[in-house]
Protein backbone atom coordinates (compact mmCIF):
# COMPACT_ATOMS: atom_id res chain seq x y z
CA UNK A 1 0.00 0.00 0.00
CA UNK A 2 1.68 3.42 -1.17
CA UNK A 3 0.47 7.08 -0.53
CA UNK A 4 -0.28 9.38 -2.74
CA UNK A 5 -0.19 13.30 -2.81
CA UNK A 6 -4.14 13.09 -2.50
CA UNK A 7 -3.49 10.59 0.23
CA UNK A 8 -0.89 12.73 2.00
CA UNK A 9 -3.18 16.25 1.37
CA UNK A 10 -6.67 14.29 2.47
CA UNK A 11 -4.21 13.01 5.91
CA UNK A 12 -3.09 16.55 6.05
CA UNK A 13 -6.61 18.17 6.01
CA UNK A 14 -7.83 15.38 8.55
CA UNK A 15 -5.50 16.47 11.25
CA UNK A 16 -6.06 19.74 10.71
CA UNK A 17 -9.95 19.37 11.06
CA UNK A 18 -9.26 17.00 14.25
CA UNK A 19 -7.10 20.08 15.91
CA UNK A 20 -9.82 23.15 15.01
CA UNK A 21 -12.96 19.91 16.60
CA UNK A 22 -10.25 19.50 19.62
CA UNK A 23 -9.24 23.27 19.89
CA UNK A 24 -13.27 24.60 19.66
CA UNK A 25 -14.25 21.70 21.96
CA UNK A 26 -11.54 22.98 24.60
CA UNK A 27 -12.47 26.08 24.27
CA UNK A 28 -16.41 25.73 24.61
CA UNK A 29 -15.42 23.39 27.78
CA UNK A 30 -13.37 26.00 29.21
CA UNK A 31 -16.14 28.20 29.00
CA UNK A 32 -18.52 25.91 30.21
CA UNK A 33 -16.24 25.54 33.16
CA UNK A 34 -15.86 29.35 34.09
CA UNK A 35 -19.89 29.64 33.53
CA UNK A 36 -20.56 27.40 36.02
CA UNK A 37 -17.69 28.52 38.05
CA UNK A 38 -19.19 32.06 38.08
CA UNK A 39 -22.91 30.98 38.88
CA UNK A 40 -21.35 28.91 41.97
CA UNK A 41 -19.56 32.09 43.26
CA UNK A 42 -22.77 34.14 42.53
CA UNK A 43 -24.91 31.15 44.70
CA UNK A 44 -22.55 31.27 46.99
CA UNK A 45 -22.69 34.88 47.20
CA UNK A 46 -26.41 35.26 47.63
CA UNK A 47 -25.78 32.37 50.22
CA UNK A 48 -23.61 34.10 52.42
CA UNK A 49 -26.01 37.31 51.89
CA UNK A 50 -29.22 35.52 53.14
CA UNK A 51 -27.26 34.14 56.04
CA UNK A 52 -25.98 37.91 56.38
CA UNK A 53 -29.54 38.92 56.92
CA UNK A 54 -31.23 36.31 58.97
CA UNK A 55 -28.12 36.38 61.28
CA UNK A 56 -28.70 40.73 61.63
CA UNK A 57 -32.63 39.43 62.33
CA UNK A 58 -31.91 36.67 64.66
CA UNK A 59 -29.48 39.08 66.55
CA UNK A 60 -31.93 42.26 66.83
CA UNK A 61 -34.56 39.90 67.89
CA UNK A 62 -32.47 38.30 70.90
CA UNK A 63 -31.71 41.77 71.73
CA UNK A 64 -34.79 41.87 73.72
CA UNK A 65 -34.11 39.20 75.55
CA UNK A 66 -31.00 40.46 76.69
CA UNK A 67 -31.82 42.74 79.53
CA UNK A 68 -33.35 39.55 81.95
CA UNK A 69 -30.65 36.99 82.03
CA UNK A 70 -32.23 33.75 82.79
CA UNK A 71 -34.77 34.53 80.08
CA UNK A 72 -31.95 35.21 77.92
CA UNK A 73 -30.43 31.67 78.45
CA UNK A 74 -33.41 30.27 78.35
CA UNK A 75 -33.87 31.63 74.77
CA UNK A 76 -30.43 30.20 73.98
CA UNK A 77 -31.21 26.84 74.99
CA UNK A 78 -34.69 26.45 73.33
CA UNK A 79 -33.22 27.73 70.28
CA UNK A 80 -30.71 25.84 69.81
CA UNK A 81 -31.70 22.55 70.65
CA UNK A 82 -34.68 23.03 67.90
CA UNK A 83 -31.63 24.01 65.94
CA UNK A 84 -30.64 20.40 66.87
CA UNK A 85 -33.85 18.79 66.18
CA UNK A 86 -34.45 19.96 62.81
CA UNK A 87 -30.74 19.82 61.32
CA UNK A 88 -30.75 16.00 63.10
CA UNK A 89 -33.89 15.21 61.49
CA UNK A 90 -32.91 16.64 58.05
CA UNK A 91 -29.55 14.37 57.83
CA UNK A 92 -29.87 11.81 59.87
CA UNK A 93 -27.70 12.91 62.80
CA UNK A 94 -26.35 16.01 64.11
CA UNK A 95 -22.63 16.84 62.43
CA UNK A 96 -20.31 18.47 64.79
CA UNK A 97 -20.10 20.88 62.06
CA UNK A 98 -24.02 21.84 61.75
CA UNK A 99 -24.09 22.04 66.04
CA UNK A 100 -20.92 24.46 65.48
CA UNK A 101 -23.16 26.46 63.15
CA UNK A 102 -26.31 26.67 65.36
CA UNK A 103 -24.41 27.70 68.11
CA UNK A 104 -22.30 30.30 66.41
CA UNK A 105 -25.68 31.46 64.94
CA UNK A 106 -27.64 31.34 68.28
CA UNK A 107 -25.46 32.07 71.02
CA UNK A 108 -22.64 33.61 69.04
CA UNK A 109 -19.35 34.39 71.52
CA UNK A 110 -21.21 33.26 74.84
CA UNK A 111 -21.18 29.97 74.02
CA UNK A 112 -18.22 29.04 76.04
CA UNK A 113 -19.67 31.05 78.60
CA UNK A 114 -22.77 29.65 79.33
CA UNK A 115 -23.42 28.14 82.26
CA UNK A 116 -23.02 24.48 83.11
CA UNK A 117 -26.65 23.53 83.38
CA UNK A 118 -27.49 24.70 79.91
CA UNK A 119 -24.45 23.24 77.88
CA UNK A 120 -24.98 19.73 79.32
CA UNK A 121 -28.86 20.31 78.47
CA UNK A 122 -27.24 21.54 74.73
CA UNK A 123 -25.00 18.21 75.16
CA UNK A 124 -28.02 16.01 75.80
CA UNK A 125 -30.02 17.47 73.21
CA UNK A 126 -27.42 17.35 70.43
CA UNK A 127 -27.02 13.59 71.26
CA UNK A 128 -30.59 12.68 71.22
CA UNK A 129 -32.31 15.37 69.21
CA UNK A 130 -35.87 16.16 70.41
CA UNK A 131 -38.92 15.36 67.78
CA UNK A 132 -40.75 18.48 66.57
CA UNK A 133 -43.47 18.33 68.79
CA UNK A 134 -41.13 17.82 71.76
CA UNK A 135 -38.83 20.81 70.41
CA UNK A 136 -41.91 23.02 69.80
CA UNK A 137 -42.88 22.54 73.56
CA UNK A 138 -39.84 23.38 74.82
CA UNK A 139 -39.79 26.05 73.21
CA UNK A 140 -43.60 27.17 73.74
CA UNK A 141 -42.42 27.38 77.51
CA UNK A 142 -40.50 30.82 76.40
CA UNK A 143 -41.29 34.11 75.43
CA UNK A 144 -43.64 34.16 72.35
CA UNK A 145 -41.26 35.69 70.43
CA UNK A 146 -39.04 32.81 70.57
CA UNK A 147 -41.07 30.86 68.15
CA UNK A 148 -40.00 33.41 65.31
CA UNK A 149 -36.42 32.85 66.50
CA UNK A 150 -36.85 29.47 66.12
CA UNK A 151 -38.30 29.47 62.83
CA UNK A 152 -34.30 31.44 61.81
CA UNK A 153 -32.67 29.22 62.73
CA UNK A 154 -34.38 25.92 60.80
CA UNK A 155 -34.04 28.63 57.77
CA UNK A 156 -30.73 28.74 58.76
CA UNK A 157 -29.93 25.40 59.06
CA UNK A 158 -32.14 25.09 55.71
CA UNK A 159 -29.77 27.11 53.89
CA UNK A 160 -26.52 25.46 54.70
CA UNK A 161 -27.96 22.44 53.57
CA UNK A 162 -29.37 23.22 49.97
CA UNK A 163 -27.01 20.78 48.39
CA UNK A 164 -28.93 17.93 49.96
CA UNK A 165 -32.75 17.02 48.73
CA UNK A 166 -35.33 17.02 51.45
CA UNK A 167 -35.82 13.71 52.74
CA UNK A 168 -39.08 12.48 54.23
CA UNK A 169 -38.03 13.01 57.94
CA UNK A 170 -37.26 16.57 56.98
CA UNK A 171 -40.85 17.24 55.31
CA UNK A 172 -42.31 15.51 58.31
CA UNK A 173 -40.48 17.88 60.66
CA UNK A 174 -41.38 21.10 58.85
CA UNK A 175 -45.15 19.57 58.46
CA UNK A 176 -45.13 19.14 61.94
CA UNK A 177 -43.52 22.26 63.25
CA UNK A 178 -45.91 24.43 61.35
CA UNK A 179 -48.76 22.16 61.66
CA UNK A 180 -48.08 23.32 65.91
CA UNK A 181 -47.84 26.94 65.49
CA UNK A 182 -51.32 27.26 63.45
CA UNK A 183 -52.71 25.36 66.42
CA UNK A 184 -51.21 27.59 69.17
Amino acid sequence: MSFNRTDSISFFIAAIAGFLIKTTYDHFTDRDKKTEQRGEKRGEAKAKAEYDIKLSQFQNRMERFKADHETHLNVIQAVSVVGYAYAATSHGGLTDDMRNEINAFVSGAIFDKLPQDIRKTLDRAALHPLDAATAYQLAQETPPDTIDLCDLVIDMVRAMSLPYSKTVKEREFLSNWEQLKAAA
